[in-house]
């Protein structure tokens, strides 16, 4: 797979055997994908964007297989770059139409014959940051209500030894966030700059069951 630069963060995930390989360059996200199994590869594409220079830095993507047809992404800015401007981003891909979609069905964009990829500003906003924090987000996932739950790490923007690991429990009906602490950890790990990875531990068909 040729890429129109130096790559970074690269993911997989397979729906309804089409593999699909996400990577970043510079700050622009691209896709590529597989029918048969790898062998062969389509050119890449852009798969999201962003167009605002008011959104500070790179931003990072985590998706996540949530049905046959359906791949949750959980999106978010850098988090020392955009410090208390960080925001938490989500939209839908939707691998036979190559659309992504935000919770309320409205089209952002696709992927497929030369269509208009999604941009970060046009994203549903799960969440953002109080004043003076920053957070770091982990992991995303389904949990038995259906709802989609995010990990993320939230520290003050001066010192990031400090601060907790909290889940958002996104309820997209209602479009409402619920914050919930699970580790306030204090200062025991030793780095200024990142956080102890941790990520959910989730059941065949990938919903959480309430272990990380």
């Amino acid at each position: 797979i040729m890429f129109p630069g130096s790559t970074s963060y690269t993911q997989l995930f397979e729906v309804n055997n089409r593999i699909f390989v996400t990577s970043r360059c510079i700050s622009i996200w691209y896709i590529a994908w597989s029918d048969d199994e790898g062998a062969t590869w389509t050119s890449p594409v852009v798969f999201m964007e962003k167009t605002s220079t008011t959104i500070a830095g790179a931003f990072y993507i985590r998706p996540i297989v949530t049905g046959t047809d359906r791949v949750a992404i959980g999106t978010y800015t850098h988090p020392v770059t955009a410090g208390d401007k960080i925001k938490l981003y989500y939209t839908e891909f939707i691998p036979s139409t190559g659309k992504m979609v935000a919770e309320d069905g409205r089209e952002m964009g696709g992927i497929y014959n030369d269509d208009t990829p999604a941009t970060l500003e046009n994203l549903d906003v799960i969440a953002d940051a109080q004043p003076n924090t920053t957070f770091r987000f982990l992991d995303i996932a389904r949990n038995t209500n259906g709802n989609t739950v995010f990990l993320i790490a939230t520290s003050s923007t001066s010192d990031c030894n400090t601060g907790d690991y909290c889940l958002l429990e996104r309820n997209h009906s209602l479009k409402e966030t619920k914050k919930t602490t699970i580790v306030a950890h204090g200062k025991d790990l030793p780095h200024d700059t990142y956080w102890g990875g941790a990520y959910f531990v989730v059941d065949q068909n990938r919903v959480w069951n309430k272990q990380i």
